[in-house]
């Protein structure tokens, strides 16, 4: 057992060493960093640093892209949840919709029913509608989800 303990331990003295001499050489090398910047010209000054407002820049674009795709990801998922409940409701309910007269029936109906439930609207702030008809050519409702939230709107969507 003292064995297994000596061998931990000094495993990890070494792990804490390495780590230590990591931290030192970074420290160092900003520190000569900073010693050759002070000593630089005027023109690289410059140039670094717009070259770092561009690498910013870049960086809040990135975030931004990958920010919206990941809000327009969760809202089309609470549209299709709105899309799936208002198929349930249209077939239970026996509802007539056809091609020439579509439906408009608001989200909160499903809601009400049971059909969707408040929690799975990750976004509590969206409210929303569906249009639904029966199209003939494919023999199956066909369901139009609409909804608006504080940051998503689908496009098409109507104030009524």
């Amino acid at each position: 057992m003292d064995k297994k303990n000596t061998n931990k331990k000094t495993k990890k003295s070494k792990f804490v060493r390495i780590l230590q001499e990591i931290g030192k050489s970074i420290v160092d090398s900003f520190k000569n960093f900073a010693k050759n910047f002070k000593k630089s010209s005027k023109e690289f000054k410059i140039i670094l640093g717009i070259w770092i407002i561009v690498v910013i820049v870049v960086l809040v674009v990135l975030f931004s892209v990958k920010f919206n795709r990941s809000n327009k990801i969760k809202h089309e998922k609470i549209e299709n949840e709105v899309k799936v409940a208002a198929l349930a409701y249209v077939k239970d309910k026996k509802l007539d919709a056809t091609a020439n007269q579509k439906l408009r029936l608001n989200m909160e109906i499903f809601i009400d029913d049971g059909y969707l439930y408040k929690e799975s609207i990750t976004d509590n702030t969206c409210n929303g509608y569906v249009l639904v008809y029966y199209d003939e050519y494919k023999d199956n409702y066909e369901i139009e989800p609409y909804i608006s939230c504080k940051n998503y709107v689908t496009d098409g969507y109507e104030v009524r």
